[in-house]
């Protein structure tokens, strides 16, 4: 639920240097989101903008794959952890973070042995995941001002249809195609 008006969002941005590197279609999802994911979401623009990532670095898409020609750097949306926790399980990333537990925990129980070492095993793999990649992806492209900011995406996966469907959508706004339901 968006906790905000429009009239917040567009002052806080056109208050950053970057809101002219911004898509409409950016802006667009921005005015989507609820007020931590957006605070969140700002924070990562700005540190990133500051020369300090607050997450992992930036980074450029590989050369021969789907996304070249984009980067991207990762925010931290408020289900971030339910996120990475379903991912390392094996788990549709959008379940509840309730369904998540209970898989894992059925589980480890199904295998038998020692559960309390099954789930410290568990909770390893977690932390490691955490400390590394963690949150959605903010697509950019470099551009003759700077970083022209795209999009914010969920991880996909390389080679899959996801991937296929976020490289024609990169392409469509970064040509101005795709125009979002109101002009800012």
């Amino acid at each position: 639920m968006v906790c905000h008006s429009e009239e917040f969002v567009l002052s806080v941005l056109l208050e950053r240097d970057y809101f002219a590197r911004l898509s409409d279609f950016m802006i667009e999802q921005m005015l989507s989101l609820d007020a931590n994911d957006f605070s969140r979401l700002i924070r990562s623009i700005d540190s990133l903008e500051g020369g300090s990532p607050s997450t992992r670095n930036p980074g450029d898409f590989r050369e021969n794959g789907q996304l070249k020609g984009y980067g991207h750097f990762h925010y931290m949306k408020e289900d971030w952890a339910a996120t990475n926790l379903a991912v390392i399980s094996g788990q549709p990333i959008m379940q509840s973070l309730d369904a998540t537990i209970d898989h894992i925990a059925g589980k480890i129980v199904a295998t038998g042995g020692d559960f309390e070492a099954a789930l410290e095993q568990k909770l390893r793999k977690f932390s490691r995941r955490t400390r590394s990649a963690s949150g959605d992806w903010v697509l950019y492209r470099d551009g003759p001002n700077g970083r022209e900011y795209l999009a914010i995406n969920p991880h996909v996966e390389p080679g899959s249809e996801e991937e296929q469907a976020l490289s024609r959508l990169l392409d469509r706004i970064a040509a101005g195609e795709c125009e979002p339901a109101a002009k800012f």
